[in-house]
């Protein structure tokens, strides 16, 4: 009798209302976050309660979405599936000392993609789960925000309660939904009470983080006051050890005074400065009448300074030679795991090509033509190797090294004109075997990156020293276990792309992603070298890159659908020469000759159809659209014998021996003719001897049919297997090739004209000056 009295009391306390006004107890804003965090906390919570997390449960995968915290695997079943496989992010509550409160509502901003969730409901510990707290809801199938208010009315409580907000009937697994929406995304409203005899009082967050203003600006600062009983004055002022100038702050509200519970606001005036210094100003507040337990003393605002464009977060100089892998190509290496990670502040995107990076001992890097750091974003230079796990834009220094002293250097970047842009110098960064890193992102001072008591790491290239969350919203494939796009562990973070996702499938990898169902993304950029076969429907734009090393001509075909020439136009710096001729040139079989664009050219480049391209100086040829996932034909329409310039259609490779046999009917030979730009001639690739080779993404070739009919590139021919793009040593050439080529170069010589013999016809464009 004596334990039912106790549950019956019990029973009977959930059933109280309190009768006391509601108030914002707990607030989070996913603003910044990149969606696959594993937990996150409160931004702002009453002093009467500890921080606020948000973590998903074990059925869960965090899913990357920028400005969310999101998931996916949500179940496709009922309710009852939904807690039977874990799916559900918990919020958990937890009182200070002597603290209680009760919930009365929590409000929160819901964004899914089309296949995700379409019902939510909420259910707490102190039931063990077992009902759900007012009525589940519908989430309407779009994708942009939707605000649901819950009624909880909770009774008072002085125990940590978790809320567990279960998301069910998916119409999949891989549809994701999570926390975002304009300002707060979560909002807990209550009240709370203090059973200590004093007022409570405090700032309801510890940081706040602002890029510094162009003009005089204005910010607010809340300090709440609960279990009031008389009243309090307090000041509020700087303190001593702020690194911000006096001249560039003024606190406005030097007092406040409290006659009730409540919150109210300190206000700050922020002016801009000249100087190039991120800075913090601490807040401090100090009691000057009444008695009052604070329980928040402090409050930093940190200013990210725009007039710094350009700032260096994180340096590598003595990676450590068993445990240094810093770059995740599976080596630990002295020399090529050195990095310096460089943080673009400025509130735009920044062009950094040509510009030149240098120690104290010389220069160590030249940017690549086509070097954009996108804004809040980093670039990470290594020394060497092969870097995978790094989010973000990675390089690797052109000299072959960065080296970086250990005992102190001075790090240079300037700009292409020679105008210095950035100097940091650092004192002692070796035989630590671990970076140098900001205590602070981007305004703190540098220490050993295991000492950053948030995230005690050796090094975290791309990612916030604080939280190693990444800076860049890119999902990068990493190709860890196979070729799977749908394998978690293919992509850094274990996050496999969703529908709005801008992904990366870097060089230099085992394996390279194959898309056997129908996928969605925002935009794919595959990067020189890389690969990428998709055998269903691909939705979302697919940016490809391929290095052009030279300022030599080079034959190209598009390996997307949909991308026009006056983009390709528009989108590169291409040589010029007389008449308004630019570097890009179609070839006109039916003249035998090469036809010259100019800036305002707009003609169709069919699909496979090859053309001549040549940049005014080495730097990247990028195709957009979208994915080709069937077979892709050619018709042919002359009788006689006739060379057509084509191309690899596809984001992956294709085996010549397959093409040419597939394709035997209507070719005079067995043979396709590849310009090499390096030595400016031509190399025979034949079905006999060179069956095996890979004819690589977007590469142009000429073909020499005797009939009409129609050339296949077939779908099942891709794979992901590599040749070099650009090849480095000349094959040895048939005489009557040698020959004809002497032949049509004298012609070249004496005209200074394209060759109009249709025994040869691939000679390479020659672009007047």
């Amino acid at each position: 009798m004596k334990i039912l009295r106790t549950k019956t009391l019990f029973l009977a306390l959930l059933l109280v209302k309190i009768n006391v006004a509601a108030q914002e107890l707990i607030t989070f804003d996913c603003n910044g976050l990149t969606g696959n965090e594993s937990t996150v906390s409160s931004t702002t919570n009453h002093p009467n309660l500890k921080k606020a997390i948000l973590q998903r449960g074990s059925g869960l995968i965090g899913s990357k979405n920028k400005n969310r915290f999101n998931a996916k695997h949500w179940s496709t079943g009922d309710i009852a599936q939904a807690i039977a496989e874990n799916d559900y992010i918990e919020l958990s509550i937890s009182p200070e000392n002597r603290c209680t409160y009760s919930v009365s509502s929590i409000t929160v901003n819901i964004q899914k993609s089309v296949t995700g969730p379409r019902t939510i409901a909420i259910r707490s510990s102190l039931d063990n789960y077992s009902t759900s707290v007012g009525d589940a809801q519908d989430l309407q199938d779009v994708t942009n925000t939707q605000q649901l208010t819950f009624a909880i009315n909770h009774a008072v409580s002085s125990i940590p309660i978790h809320y567990r907000i279960y998301m069910y009937y998916a119409e999949s697994t891989a549809g994701s939904a999570g926390f975002e929406g304009p300002g707060n995304d979560i909002v807990v409203q209550g009240s709370t009470i203090s059973n200590t005899t004093n007022p409570i009082l405090g700032f309801l967050s510890e940081n706040t983080y602002l890029t510094e203003p162009n003009t005089n600006f204005i910010t607010s600062v809340p300090i709440s006051m609960t279990n009031f009983s008389s009243e309090i004055t307090v000041g509020i002022a700087a303190e001593a050890n702020s690194t911000v100038n006096r001249e560039d702050f003024e606190i406005l509200t030097t007092e406040l005074t409290f006659t009730a519970n409540g919150t109210q606001y300190v206000k700050i005036a922020l002016h801009p400065d000249s100087d190039i210094e991120s800075e913090t100003l601490g807040l401090v507040i100090t009691v000057t009448s009444g008695t009052v337990e604070v329980r928040k003393k402090n409050h930093y605002i940190h200013i990210i300074d725009r007039e710094r464009p350009l700032l260096i977060n994180e340096i590598l100089a003595d990676p450590s030679s068993s445990k240094g892998d810093a770059n995740g190509d599976g080596i630990s290496d002295t020399s090529e795991d050195e990095f310096i990670e460089i943080y673009n502040a400025s509130g735009t995107a920044i062009d950094i090509s040509n510009w030149v990076l240098a120690d104290a001992v010389r220069e160590r890097h030249i940017f690549p033509a086509g070097t954009i750091i996108p804004v809040e974003e980093t670039i990470v230079i290594f020394g060497g190797g092969t870097p995978i796990t790094v989010p973000g834009m990675v390089q690797v220094a052109s000299s072959g090294n960065l080296g970086l002293n250990n005992g102190s250097d001075t790090i240079v970047l300037k700009n292409k004109f020679g105008t210095e842009i950035l100097r940091q110098e650092y004192s002692v960064a070796g035989n630590i075997d671990q970076s140098i890193a900001r205590e602070l992102d981007l305004i703190g001072t540098f220490q050993k990156h295991s000492e950053i008591a948030s995230n005690p790491e050796n090094f975290s290239p791309g990612r916030y020293n604080t939280t190693n969350r990444s800076f860049s919203p890119t999902i990068k494939w990493t190709g860890n276990t196979d070729e799977n796009w749908n394998t978690a562990s293919n992509w850094l973070d274990s996050t496999v792309p969703q529908h709005d996702d801008i992904v990366e499938i870097p060089s230099g990898l085992n394996h390279y992603p194959t898309a056997s169902e129908s996928i969605e993304f925002n935009s794919l950029n595959i990067k020189s070298g890389a690969s990428f076969i998709a055998k269903k429907d691909s939705k979302g734009i697919v940016n490809f890159e391929q290095n052009l090393e030279r300022t030599n001509w080079y034959l190209a075909t598009l390996p997307v659908q949909g991308e026009k020439i006056k983009n390709v136009i528009r989108n590169h710096i291409l040589a010029t020469g007389k008449n308004g001729n630019i570097g890009i040139a179609l070839y006109d079989k039916t003249k035998n000759k090469w036809d010259y664009q100019t800036v305002n050219s707009n003609k169709e480049i069919k699909q496979a159809e090859g053309f001549a391209v040549k940049l005014a100086s080495p730097g990247k040829l990028t195709l957009s659209g979208s994915v080709s996932t069937a077979s892709v034909t050619q018709r042919i329409t002359s009788d006689s014998i006739a060379f057509h310039l084509l191309g690899n259609p596809y984001t992956s490779y294709l085996n010549l021996g397959t093409f040419l046999k597939d394709n035997k009917k209507i070719l005079e030979e067995q043979t396709i003719w590849i310009w090499n730009p390096t030595a400016s001639k031509y190399e025979l690739k034949m079905a006999g001897t060179d069956s095996s080779f890979q004819i690589a993404p977007s590469k142009g070739f000429f073909i020499k049919t005797n009939t009409q009919g129609t050339i296949t590139f077939e779908r099942e021919n891709q794979s992901h297997l590599s040749d070099t793009y650009e090849k480095k040593t000349v094959l040895k050439y048939l005489l009557p090739l040698v020959m004809t080529l002497i032949k049509q170069l004298l012609k070249l010589y004496l005209r200074r004209d394209v060759p109009q013999d249709l025994t040869m016809v691939m000679m390479a464009p020659y672009l007047q000056e």
